[in-house]
């Protein structure tokens, strides 16, 4: 409508005019860039949206609504979403989804956001068809992750990776009633050649059996350079698994109730 402003091709920061941010943001489909309506955002062609300062980040705590941030395209979006609190308190769903109705976006960055209160799904679903999806040095915690007893945990994942060629580098996962990363798909194609690097990840597994980092379908996928662990012991916790087609090293993992990896070369 005539209430409609894009931000396109360029980064906005705190601080600076805008008549949407801290209101509402918008959501038009026909329109490739990044517009608002309700309290959920979509994602347009070529765009990036970014909130700076240290104190003064946009919260997204959409109500009433499946998602904060919800991709349902085919498109290479190159998009970046950079320096947000999401907030799932009120959600029903996963927090951000990049995935729905057979379709799954790519050429997406999420840069320095923190994700929090997930109660409902996980923090970050990652689509089978989606590539070159880049999670990078956010925080991810808090939330009971509910899943509806789709599997025996009770509970979802931090980061749910079911795309390829994608990277998760130098995120900050914790206090997990489950899973932290999670590469897993019975799709076709299956998920592969992801990078998994540079994580910390701990206080996973707090409500049931759980793992920092599972690479657990697909192949040429890699996780180097992690540290997963618990602040103090828990049975219930495993720091790896990764399957065979899939390589680990240079891993750092303790205090869990099974801390060595499965699979090739974790520690």
């Amino acid at each position: 409508g005539s209430d409609c402003h894009g931000l396109r091709h360029n980064r906005l920061h705190v601080g600076e005019a805008h008549p949407l941010l801290g209101q509402q943001l918008l959501h038009e489909r026909e329109a490739p860039p990044l517009t608002a309506k309700g309290s959920r955002a979509d994602l347009g062609e070529a765009h990036e949206l970014a909130v700076g300062g240290n104190s003064h980040n946009l919260t997204l705590k959409a109500s009433g609504a499946s998602n904060n941030l919800a991709v349902y395209d085919t498109r290479s979006m190159f998009a970046i979403v950079q320096g947000f609190v999401f907030d799932g308190t009120n959600l029903s769903n996963t927090q951000i989804m990049l995935a729905g109705g057979g379709t799954s976006p790519s050429a997406i960055k999420l840069i320095g956001n923190q994700i929090v209160n997930t109660e409902e799904g996980n923090a970050i679903y990652i689509g089978e068809f989606s590539s070159d999806i880049q999670i990078i040095n956010n925080q991810i915690h808090d939330g009971q992750f509910l899943n509806g007893g789709s599997n025996s945990q009770g509970h979802n994942h931090a980061i749910y990776l079911t795309g390829n060629n994608c990277l998760i580098d130098g995120n900050t996962l914790y206090n997990l009633p489950a899973f932290g990363v999670h590469q897993y798909s019975l799709h076709t194609p299956p998920p592969g050649n992801n990078t998994v690097r540079g994580n910390r990840i701990y206080n996973f597994a707090l409500l049931g059996i759980g793992a920092g980092i599972i690479l657990s379908s697909g192949s040429g996928s890699v996780a180097y350079n992690n540290i997963c662990y618990q602040t103090s012991a828990n049975g219930n916790a495993v720091g790896s698994s990764v399957k065979d087609g899939s390589f680990a090293y240079n891993n750092t993992v303790y205090n869990n109730g099974y801390d060595g990896g499965s699979g090739r070369g974790f520690i």
